[in-house]
């Protein structure tokens, strides 16, 4: 009797949420309910929003996409998180979709965004950076060890827990070999400030390309912004591929071995940087932060040659000998691009890539090579 009467408590329960329940099936054929919540954060085609599971009680976050809006990149996040299980990576519940919505389940985080507590507490000290540095490292060795590259790497990508745990987090625009192939192997994308020069190439991404963009988290993390922070975003592309000098701001003070860090992900040949592995490791993790000797769970598994290959569309910008040859940098819009058409008549020549700047609106970037005009 008692089973009887909670069942009709919690249908009658149910039906008074209405439209603002959803009900997900698991794998194994088990279904769980979800109570929809308030918002606790925006992009530019979805939302997220805290959620209750009815049966258990656990707080969760839905990640709400309309399907008018939605994209591959949303199927390929649910793609990806599904095979990963790992303390550092935020954990994946399930999915369901409606007329209007998918939604996807995802483990709650109580702290919000690294990037937001960066905007709240100010520019951290070597100590916490390091700290952070491990643990980000921690979840880069294990989504490498599954052939998973993240390519948005940043701190708004990186969640803090109340006990000061990382979790990563948006696998929107990930890559995982296990889910590639030659014919389908998708154009890397990412947001401009974190991205590897060889990605801004089209040369492939590889879990090479996550190290530079951990480097910029941890620029991120010591002065409160990305490299280039000051410019527009195709101008920071532009400097990250042409710059010699690493972008390590010359206004701070670092120590010799947070030096030897970003020196280490900064390296332009992406086969010269060192793996997550390594890098946790070296002595500025070692001297600020206790490493935990659990990571040597995960195999180590050098991925230094293994990339995402260009697709047969694609490829490289050749140097030119001319002198006067030179590069620019366009946002177009999509049609502009299939039309062909230029903004200036020259015969050029034209790679694409979308880019997300620092709103998540994304962006057709246009590379464009010609000869000045004489």
């Amino acid at each position: 009797m008692k089973y009887y009467t909670d069942y009709n408590n919690r249908k009658t329960s149910l039906k008074k949420m209405g439209s603002c329940a959803l009900t997900v099936e698991s794998d194994d054929g088990t279904s769980a309910v979800y109570a929809l919540g308030k918002s606790i954060g925006k992009g530019q085609f979805g939302e997220v929003f805290g959620g209750l599971n009815m049966d258990t009680g656990e707080y969760v976050a839905i990640k709400r996409i309309k399907r008018n809006q939605m994209e591959c990149d949303d199927m390929n996040e649910v793609g990806v998180l599904k095979h990963l299980n790992s303390e550092h990576i935020v954990r994946y519940k399930g999915f369901c979709k409606d007329k209007e919505y998918m939604n996807i389940i995802l483990e709650y985080v109580e702290m919000g965004s690294l990037h937001n507590n960066i905007k709240a507490f100010g520019k951290f000290p070597e100590k916490l950076a390091a700290s952070y540095t491990y643990k980000i490292l921690s979840g880069l060795h294990y989504l490498h060890s599954q052939d998973v590259i993240h390519c948005d790497l940043k701190a708004a990508n990186i969640l803090i827990t109340k006990t000061g745990g990382l979790k990563l987090t948006d696998f929107g625009v990930s890559l995982s070999l296990k889910m590639k192939d030659d014919e389908n192997t998708g154009e890397p994308a990412g947001t401009p400030n974190w991205m590897a020069p060889e990605v801004i190439k089209f040369a492939g991404a590889s879990a090479k390309s996550d190290i530079w963009s951990l480097g910029c988290t941890i620029v991120e993390m010591l002065t409160g912004k990305p490299p280039y922070a000051g410019i527009p975003s195709f101008a920071a592309l532009y400097r990250i591929v042409e710059d010699d000098e690493p972008p390590i701001p010359k206004n701070i003070a670092l120590s010799d071995e947070a030096r030897e860090v970003l020196l280490a992900c900064f390296r332009k040949n992406p086969e010269d940087r060192p793996s997550a592995f390594d890098l946790m490791k070296m002595k500025w993790m070692e001297t600020y932060f206790q490493q935990d000797p659990s990571f040597l769970s995960v195999p180590h598994i050098d991925r230094q040659q293994t990339t995402i290959k260009k697709s047969k569309s694609e490829t490289n910008l050749e140097s030119s000998n001319n002198s006067n040859a030179f590069l620019t940098h366009h946002f177009v819009d999509y049609q502009t691009y299939q039309n062909g058409e230029t903004c200036c008549g020259c015969s050029i020549q034209m790679k694409r890539l979308w880019v997300k700047n620092c709103q998540g609106k994304f962006f057709l970037f246009v590379v464009r090579k010609h000869s000045t005009h004489t």
